[in-house]
């Protein structure tokens, strides 16, 4: 499940018990860059922050453009520079209990 708020993405793993928090910049309308803050453990009481993961996380965030929106879904596709791969998937959109609430159409 992802959780945004503002400019702030958190992504749980409910299979790990783990999160990932990013910082969101969007460079456009339908392009946005995702960069590491912190990763959560949640079988450990302290924050799980990977020296490794971060900085490289912050010298090359996720690249993400969103190639297609309806009112259920968007489609994206996800790049990393040094990386040659595209990731392609859907994003659903839901509205969850609980003041957990995905993005809607608009995305900012």
């Amino acid at each position: 499940m992802i959780r945004r708020t503002g400019d702030t993405q958190t992504e749980y793993d409910f299979a790990t018990d783990s999160s990932t928090k990013c910082s969101v910049k969007w460079t456009s309308e339908c392009e946005y860059e995702l960069n590491g803050k912190s990763l959560m453990d949640k079988h450990f009481t302290d924050k799980i922050q990977s020296p490794q993961f971060m900085e490289d996380s912050i010298k090359k965030p996720l690249k993400i453009r969103i190639t297609s929106v309806s009112k259920n879904f968007y489609i994206f596709e996800l790049r990393k520079d040094g990386i040659d791969l595209v990731y392609k998937d859907t994003m659903w959109i839901e509205k969850l209990i609980g003041g957990f609430k995905s993005m809607s159409k608009d995305f900012k």
